[in-house]
């Protein structure tokens, strides 16, 4: 306020009253804070900060992203609330993040914001390395995503593997008007990563993760919706790589051309729209495609139905994905057909399924009144993506969940803008309509499946994988036991997995079989976790043998301490990684 006076001094300003009051008031202003009712920004910033391989580049990152939550508040249209969780601290674990996300509490208008910049891998799928652990980006999105509700909620990673040197670089001029807008008006969820599986997030030492500063950079062009940031970020990224690679040594040049890797493109897994600016256009869920992904065919096993037949579809997918089922039956309700009460695992690996499976659990009868059922198939690359579409309806009555009337409606438009606002490469959808005749009830049902036959008999003594969490183990199937022909016995291999489980399982739990990689044994490379130590270690570069894994000879940087052979018992694997190696 000095300086204030000082300058009305030199122009001529005489101190009177009036001009006393009016700088009173000014003063009252800015030394007054924003009303407690103004919207905050909740920012959670983990830093990796004394990474030996990337620690300044890491500080860097932290340093252009404080200043802009501090422009943002410098902006006096939202309150920012930001904590650190530095490596420096011994702050950056897992157990940190989930306490900050579940004692935060945002009110509705507020917005969460989570940043991580450290190592990751990117092989398979985005996982980030804290102090006590390795935790999956879709794992962190989820943890994200269930911390309260709010306005809008952001996941920004910055997971770096390589160093590269971009000769120059500049600290960006971020717009205070541009950025708040971002911030104060958009809504739902973004989360984005600094590249594509298998390429790799890259760092300049001065300037910091290329991803970070040219997102840093796309919050100066003036740009107010998220998608636009972020396809400027893109490109930007994809820029700098390309300016960098030239100076890279022959070797990693050489490795990358082996690994096909040719850039550097981060991911944008979902980003919001603005409010006040969604597309008003009268499509429909039924009606909206998406023409850039072809991952999913949906089709009925019969040309024509009629009523309280079973229906059953052949369903394609050309990846490994998670499968929703969605249906308008005659009656004019919107209802989730599956997941359902009687199987709530989306996940389907890459092929021909007939659907529901005729060794499943549940039938579908089709008891609506004469007319139009339509179906519409969803498929996802990330699991969050199917669980946000299920968590839109309500809990599950009868075996499904359905809705009716304008509840319905609004399911309908909360998926149809969670959709829209998709990278296209991370979602398909297929849709069909049957004609029913012979009118009595309404109502598509899900039933329980009253008698199983013709399980499939999984051969005795291969090697399988079964589903535990998030993860996969080894197992050896043994028998199937007498009357029930819908589990197996097992030997569990993992003595860890085998304290917590019986040795009985659910078929549906036992996954994909084992068997020899195309290229043969010593050739194929997956990630995997390793006991050792009393405790579980994760390389991205483990090599398949018949009967052992063989571990690389360095892994994070230190070589590998005891033998690099890991025996089955020792071994578990990512549910997301393909089970056949």
């Amino acid at each position: 306020m000095k300086n204030a006076q000082n300058h009305l001094t030199v122009r001529g300003f005489k101190s009177t009253p009036v001009c006393v009051g009016w700088l009173l008031l000014l003063f009252i202003f800015i030394a007054t804070p924003m009303d407690a009712a103004a919207q905050t920004v909740h920012a959670l910033l983990v830093v990796m900060d004394t990474d030996a391989a990337f620690g300044t580049a890491m500080k860097a990152n932290q340093t252009q992203v404080e200043q802009l939550l501090a422009t943002v508040e410098d902006a006096r249209e939202l309150r920012v609330e930001m904590q650190t969780r530095l490596r420096s601290q011994n702050e950056a674990t897992v157990a940190e993040i989930k306490a900050w996300l579940e004692e935060t509490r945002p009110a509705q208008d507020d917005v969460l914001f989570v940043y991580f910049s450290g190592y990751g891998s990117t092989e398979g799928e985005v996982s980030v390395f804290l102090q006590d652990g390795e935790l999956r980006q879709t794992e962190l999105a989820q943890h994200v995503r269930d911390a309260g509700t709010c306005r809008l909620k952001l996941l920004v990673i910055d997971a770096c593997r390589a160093e590269l040197r971009l000769f120059e670089h500049e600290t960006p001029q971020i717009n205070p008007t541009d950025v708040t807008t971002l911030f104060r008006d958009a809504e739902g969820f973004v989360h984005l990563t600094s590249a594509t599986p298998p390429e790799f997030g890259w760092v300049d030492e001065q300037a910091g993760g290329i991803f970070t500063y040219a997102l840093m950079h796309a919050l100066t062009g003036g740009l107010t919706s998220w998608t636009d940031v972020f396809d400027a970020a893109k490109k930007g990224t994809a820029d700098l790589f390309q300016r960098a690679y030239p100076a890279l040594p022959a070797a990693v040049k050489a490795s990358l051309r082996r690994k096909n890797i040719e850039n550097q493109t981060p991911k944008a897994y979902a980003v919001p729209h603005q409010r006040g600016r969604q597309d008003k256009s009268k499509t429909s869920l039924w009606h909206f495609t998406n023409r850039e992904s072809r991952l999913v065919s949906i089709e009925t096993v019969k040309a024509g139905y009629q009523l309280k037949d079973l229906i059953t579809f052949d369903v394609e997918v050309k990846a490994d994905v998670n499968f929703i089922l969605l249906n308008w039956d005659t009656m004019g309700d919107f209802n989730l057909i599956f997941p359902n009460g009687f199987q709530n695992d989306t996940w389907m690996w890459a092929g021909t399924h007939l659907f529901p499976d005729p060794r499943g659990d549940f039938e579908l009868e089709l008891t609506d009144r004469p007319g139009t059922e339509k179906f519409k198939a969803l498929a996802f690359r990330n699991a969050e993506d199917s669980e946000a579409i299920v968590a839109f309806f309500p809990e599950e009555e009868e075996g499904f969940r359905a809705t009716r009337g304008k509840l319905g409606r609004e399911v309908e438009e909360k998926i149809l803008v969670y959709l829209q606002n998709m990278n296209p490469d991370d979602w398909a959808e297929a849709h069909l309509a049957i004609e029913l005749r012979e009118a009595k009830r309404s109502k598509s049902r899900l039933t329980p499946r009253k008698e199983t036959h013709n399980r499939e008999v999984k051969p005795e003594g291969d090697i399988y994988y079964v589903k535990d969490g998030s993860y996969m183990y080894l197992i050896q199937v043994k028998d199937i036991p007498d009357g029930d022909p819908g589990t197996v016995n097992v030997y569990i291999f993992n003595e860890e997995l085998r304290e917590k489980l019986n040795e009985t399982f659910s078929q549906e739990l036992v996954l994909g079989k084992r068997v020899e990689p195309e290229q043969g044994w010593g050739k194929k490379r997956v990630m995997l976790s390793f006991y050792r130590d009393r405790k579980w270690h994760f390389t991205p570069n483990a090599v398949v043998f018949e009967d052992y894994y063989l571990l690389p000879e360095e892994i994070d940087g230190k070589r590998v301490q005891g033998p690099r052979e890991v025996e089955f018992a020792d071994v578990r694997i990512p549910h997301h990684y393909d089970s056949q190696d």
